[in-house]
């Protein structure tokens, strides 16, 4: 049957049939051997073994399974809504049930995620319309198996309707009005789609066997013993006798017994290739590798870091979120705006996922912000960058310190401190009395253009850490919604009748979720403090003279003690403000004896809301905590190291509209402006910065206030 070309086919030929490689079935061995120097006199080498829909489908394992999962869970738990245009301006529309329940087993996020799924294996996607009758209004969605759709139905030309067959009853034909069709192109058939299964269709076949083959080796000390030849022309029956008395003597587990003997002109030859020679470990890496890059999935997404760091990793997100990500919410989109919103909507409303990808806001925001500092820019073309309203003011240059206007009378000093107390008339009140001086303590710090870029500037840094821990929110919340929901079927024997056990089981569910989920929750949380902590620890140098300032990476250990700290609070407090509250579904659901999909349904939508309201509040809270704290720390350490004081203003940002009354600046005592070492008193709280942990959720929830910091050297 075979044609050996080298001495190697032989020796793989043998290793396969001494590692129970049989069991694979024929054709996966011959599968597994062309990836040898086996020539073989079967035919050519089929470069698409993956055809059928079927077959793409179920190629969701291994690798395959790896980069279309991350990519299907990030599409659903993008987030979404509907806008409708206003004259030159857009405002958003309230969302469809249909947009959030598509039909009674599904949230959208799972049907989205659905959709992709079939997307990535097949190429296709197909959304039966559900009508309470024919050509009647719409009532729900849902995702069709692409291997049930086999065919267009054609007459005189036109696409009428889609071949539907169910496994196990007779094929049907679904309208044409009644099917949205989603695929990526096919460069011949228009009504086909391109799997992305089928363009490394080898390469996934190659990951299967080296698998396959590495499990059998590694299990039989991954080392094969050698083969057996013969100076002799040999029939097939002797060679099988060899082999089989071979086997029955030295097979793999059984070889305490004594050696074989195999007659007259036989002989054994020891064989000691490790997996290392045999390559099938790099094989497996290769085919990872091109998988991986056709779906555009960075390795660093699976968890993989042997060649990953912070920069490329990144970088990698970006590209991730630009040509994977968004193809595919464009696709999804471009489809719902076409054929689903004009069913749902009349007055021209449009579907709209949030984008994903980042532009670098920090990088435009620091050049826009060294133009302002230089003078080049207008305070209202800065404004204009961070995406503000104009000031009626704001149309002015900034002025750098120690720049004098000539013919203009010359602006107050910004650290300008008093004359000194003469030492015959100390002041017994004074703090700082043995130091002979007394700070001057103005109104606030910095002048009015530089009091309102520090809070400008803070609003910058804490809207893009604000955003980016909002979508992580989000998306545990989905994952945890998800968890919860299939656990409460998994304890059930059907949606209306519940285990004997469940008195038991039902008040541990929530809790082994939320165990599961939470140290995502801690590492998100830390990370994103984290990197608060960083903006705002730079944010003291847009205030301060350079050489008074600290090198983070000297900070840096302390900060991260400080976020893991933090991170382990808040989600103890966030699950278990979600532990209570599903909970009590779930146990008001089980005493009153409703049926199992409809406690469900209150879980998804209690989740939902989790997604709006909680995530925002959790994202803003925790990013702008960690802001001010870096800002602060900084000049406290400052202070240490370089023997200066600083003052604090507590800016309130937008104090005209959104902030809280008590934290306006008649509101604060003792004044708005202070030493650092001293505290604010804030609504009847003690409190040394906006958003401290001593002030009660009243004084710190949604807060987006700062410090505005001044540092006056020692005499």
């Amino acid at each position: 049957m075979f044609r050996r070309s080298n001495p190697v086919a032989d020796t793989v030929d043998k290793i396969l049939a001494e590692t129970n490689a049989a069991d694979l079935g024929r054709s996966d061995i011959l599968d597994a051997l062309r990836l040898s120097e086996l020539v073989i006199d079967q035919g050519p080498l089929n470069t698409n073994p993956i055809r059928t829909a079927s077959k793409q489908l179920d190629s969701y394992v291994g690798w395959v399974y790896a980069a279309v999962q991350i990519l299907s869970a990030d599409i659903g738990a993008q987030p979404y809504s509907v806008w409708r245009d206003r004259n030159k301006d857009r405002e958003e529309a309230e969302l469809h049930p249909i947009l959030v329940r598509p039909n009674n087993q599904q949230s959208w996020e799972d049907l989205a995620e659905l959709t992709d799924v079939h997307l990535d294996l097949t190429g296709r996607a197909y959304w039966h319309l559900l009508r309470g009758r024919v050509g009647g209004e719409l009532v729900g969605i849902e995702a069709i198996p692409p291997s049930w759709i086999t065919g267009p139905k054609i007459e005189s030309g036109q696409l009428i309707g889609w071949k539907y067959l169910v496994p196990g009853k007779s094929e049907t034909i679904l309208p044409r009005e009644d099917v949205i069709f989603m695929k990526w192109p096919h460069p011949i058939n228009p009504l086909d789609g391109a799997s992305p299964v089928q363009s490394f269709a080898l390469s996934f076949n190659m990951d299967m066997y080296s698998r396959a083959y590495t499990g059998e080796l590694m299990q039989h000390r991954a080392v094969p013993q050698g083969f057996i030849t013969s100076d002799q022309e040999l029939l097939e029956e002797q060679a099988n006798t060899y082999s089989e008395r071979w086997l029955k003597r030295y097979g793999y587990g059984r070889t305490e017994q004594g050696p074989a003997v195999l007659g007259k002109g036989a002989s054994y030859t020891s064989l000691s290739l490790s997996l290392r020679d045999l390559a099938f470990l790099e094989l497996a890496q290769l085919s990872r590798d091109q998988i991986l890059a056709i779906y555009r999935v960075p390795a660093s997404k699976l968890g993989l870091t042997d060649q990953s760091n912070f920069a490329n990793s990144r970088e990698a997100a970006n590209s991730y979120a630009e040509n994977a990500l968004m193809p595919r919410l464009t696709k999804q989109s471009r489809a719902i705006n076409t054929w689903l919103m004009p069913l749902l909507y009349d007055d021209g409303s449009y579907f709209e996922y949030e984008s994903p990808i980042r532009r670098d806001v920090a990088a435009i925001e620091a050049r826009s912000r060294e133009d302002l500092k230089a003078g080049v820019i207008t305070v209202n073309e800065h404004r204009e960058v961070l995406g503000r309203d104009p000031d009626p003011n704001g149309d002015v240059y900034y002025i750098p310190l120690g720049i004098r206007i000539v013919e203009e009378i010359e602006p107050r000093d910004p650290l300008a401190i008093a004359p000194a107390i003469p030492d015959d008339e100390p002041d017994d009140d004074d703090p700082d009395k043995d130091r002979g001086r007394r700070l001057a303590i103005p109104e606030r710090c910095l002048d009015d253009q530089g009091y309102e870029l520090s809070g400008l500037q803070f609003l910058a840094v804490q809207d893009e850490a604000e955003r980016k821990l909002k979508a992580a929110t989000r998306r545990l919340f989905s994952k945890e919604s998800k968890l919860i929901i299939a656990e409460l079927k998994k304890n059930t024997d059907g949606y209306t009748t519940f285990n004997p056990d469940w008195d038991v089981e039902k008040d541990s569910l929530v809790d082994d979720v939320l165990n599961l989920t939470r140290a995502e929750w801690n590492e998100d949380i830390a990370k994103a403090s984290l990197d608060s902590l960083e903006k705002g620890f730079g944010l003291l140098g847009n205030e301060v003279p350079a050489k008074f300032l600290l090198s983070w990476d000297l900070y840096q250990p302390t900060a991260e003690r400080w976020a893991i700290a933090n991170a382990g609070k808040k989600v103890k407090d966030i699950q278990g403000l979600t532990r209570d509250e599903v909970g009590k579904i779930i146990a008001e659901g089980v005493e009153s004896g409703k049926p199992i999909a409809d406690i469900a349904k209150e879980i998804s939508e209690q989740f939902n809301s989790y997604k709006g309201y909680r995530a925002d509040r959790i994202a803003r809270t925790e990013t702008a905590n960690a802001v001010n704290e870096g800002k602060y720390s900084h000049a406290k350490e400052s202070e240490r190291q370089f023997g200066v004081s600083y003052l604090k203003t507590w800016n309130a940002v937008a104090e005209s509209d959104r902030s809280r009354p008590e934290h306006q600046p008649g509101a604060i005592a003792p004044a708005q402006t202070i030493a650092r070492s001293e505290s604010f008193i804030v609504n009847g709280e003690t409190m040394d910065r906006p958003l401290d942990p001593r002030g009660s959720a009243g004084n710190v929830i949604n807060c987006r206030c700062t410090l505005t910091m001044e540092v006056v050297e020692d005499e």
